[in-house]
């Protein structure tokens, strides 16, 4: 960004400010300019915005700031002290201008502004003009802070303090301490993220400041606890020490929330995960954050003006399923820091399992796609169908459900649903995460479905898995899969063909190796017709491509709808 300054100030260390005083200020101390803030770490984080924009305006002026104990250390680098509220100093007076920041949110829709608390600071409380290049983050990082972050990577990591470039370290901030429902990730996504890390010969370190988290052990997954030496003096986290530790790493991925702040005032790569607010909102330019917007996140900003900023000065993906997304965002930062080339070019790096075990589900994950991650992706994608197939109330079963995750999607909407998987470790782990549904995973093979009577669901579902199976087995497949539907039953399925292939321009000697029946649509239409099935695209294609949650606008999917003849002999 024009204008833009060095983020990260590394500056000798000195005693905390916070050392109260026999006295008043020295004569040559007064006046200037006093800031009261009594608000939390993201805040304290975006007021640097606010301390830039004071010292432009008012050149050579001294700015003072007081805030809460324990964020004392958090300088952006243009004040002159800070206060904690228990020093008697700033109580003794002697400013100039003295302000009392309320710092609330911001609802307005601008453009060419964050529509951020600092916005609405600096127009409605402080009257200053604000600046575009001026909404970043500074936070001054001392030398006793950085050397005592690289002493604690360096003892988690097994790596020399003094080793030259960043330490293997993944940060990870999910769980938050307000607002939880609109901002934290689940267990299970962490989970996802700190295995993808380590897969990848990274350490995962997880900010764990309220100490909910049930994966942290210190000996896999890490969390630098109250009372650790790499905290100082003070015992606890504090900004300072928090931005010399991600400044230190190769990834910060973190929620809405204070670390994520701190993160933007750094040089590293970060990614931010909104799930139900929008970081227009409550982000200010940061070029080193990713922000992952959900699909609904249009609806979450103030208005056009600030999505049309949104768009324009923010880097962001969008996402369908959170988990996923970070994975993938992850996988490319981690390539780029320095992991060896992949071995492949597709969307899932690194396959090599050529069994459906748990080397199979740990390739998948570490290349973004985790069997057991379930939300509003599944949920959305479940509503789209169960609308376009009329589905709701009815019996489906999903041919190929892994470990259930969209099968859960499917019982959420309304529609009765079983499922099962040739593969045992996946059903198993479903059921191990998912003990309400254990009992409707079944463990089979789709050429022997001896669990299921004739004619017993209305439809079938399947989703990336047909190109899974043995092509001299797929007419005893359909017929299996005719014998246990019901006349007029329909068939939803989702695969991987040469067609897909050629527009994605994916090499099938660089594919999963167990997609070994790769098929033009044009083949699996003649095995269709001769197992007990007849195409009915020409219904429901205009109907699944123009629903308002089609995931046709997400994804380029090749497939197919099919449905259940009453012929003899099937």
């Amino acid at each position: 960004m024009p204008g833009q300054r060095k983020r990260v100030r590394r500056i000798p260390s000195s005693p905390a400010p916070s050392s109260p005083p026999s006295s008043g200020p020295p004569p040559d101390e007064a006046g200037g300019i006093l800031l009261e803030f009594r608000h939390g770490l993201g805040d304290l984080i975006q007021l640097s915005v606010v301390i830039k924009h004071i010292a432009k305006a008012n050149p050579g002026v001294p700015i003072d700031v007081v805030c809460d104990d324990a964020k004392v250390r958090s300088y952006c680098g243009q004040e002159r002290r800070r206060f904690g509220f228990h020093n008697p100093r700033w109580k003794q007076g002697g400013w100039d201008q003295v302000f009392n920041l309320d710092f609330p949110d911001y609802t307005g829709d601008v453009h060419g502004f964050p529509s951020t608390k600092p916005f609405r600071c600096l127009t409605e409380q402080m009257r200053i003009p604000p600046e575009p290049e001026l909404f970043t983050y500074d936070l001054a990082i001392g030398d006793e802070a950085r050397q005592r972050a690289a002493r604690y990577l360096a003892q988690i990591t097994g790596r020399l303090e003094d080793t030259p470039g960043k330490f293997p370290v993944v940060i990870l901030h999910y769980q938050g301490t307000s607002s939880r429902m609109q901002k934290d990730l689940s267990h299970e996504a962490a989970s996802s993220i700190c295995s993808a890390a380590r897969m990848r010969g990274r350490v995962p370190v997880i900010f764990d400041l309220e100490r909910i988290s049930p994966l942290v052990d210190q000996s896999t997954i890490f969390a630098p606890l109250n009372g650790h030496p790499c905290w100082g003096e003070l015992g606890h986290a504090d900004p300072e020490t928090m931005g010399a530790m991600i400044d230190q790493a190769e990834l910060f991925i973190g929620i809405d929330s204070g670390p994520l702040h701190v993160a933007g005032a750094t040089r590293t790569p970060s990614i931010g995960v909104w799930t139900h607010h929008h970081p227009v909102r409550f982000f200010d330019f940061s070029p080193n954050v990713l922000h992952l917007v959900p699909v609904t996140h249009k609806r979450l900003a103030p208005g056009p003006r600030s999505l049309k900023t949104f768009e324009q000065r923010y880097r962001h993906a969008v996402y369908g399923c959170a988990t996923r997304a970070t994975l993938e965002e992850m996988g490319k930062i981690l390539q780029g820091a320095g992991d060896p080339p992949p071995p492949r070019s597709d969307a899932l790096p690194g396959l090599h399992a050529t069994s459906y075990g748990e080397q199979y589900y740990r390739e998948h994950v570490l290349g973004g796609l985790d069997y057991l991650g379930h939300g509003d992706w599944q949920r959305e994608y479940a509503a789209w169908l169960a609308d376009c197939l009329d589905w709701k109330g009815k019996r489906v079963c999903e041919v190929g459900c892994a470990c259930g995750s969209i099968l859960r999607g499917l019982g959420h909407v309304g529609i009765v649903v079983q499922g099962f998987d040739v593969s045992e470790y996946m059903v198993q782990r479903g059921r191990m995460k998912w003990p309400d549904q254990a009992g409707l995973m079944h463990v089979m093979d789709a050429v022997n479905l001896h669990l299921f009577s004739d004619q017993e669901w209305d439809g079938l579902h399947s989703a990336q898995v047909a190109e899974h199976w043995k092509p001299e087995l797929v007419p005893y497949i359909l017929r299996e899969l005719a014998r246990v539907t019901k006349p007029g039953g329909l068939f939803f399925c989702t695969l991987d063909t040469p067609e897909l292939f050629e527009r994605h321009g994916r090499k099938m000697e660089n594919e999963d190796p167990t997609h070994v029946c790769v098929r033009p649509l044009t083949w699996w239409a003649q095995q269709l017709s001769e197992n007990g099935w007849e195409l009915a695209l020409s219904e429901y294609d205009a109907r699944l491509r123009e629903h308002p949650g089609s995931f046709f606008r997400r994804y380029d999917w090749d497939y197919f709808v099919a449905r259940r003849v009453d012929r003899k002999g099937v």
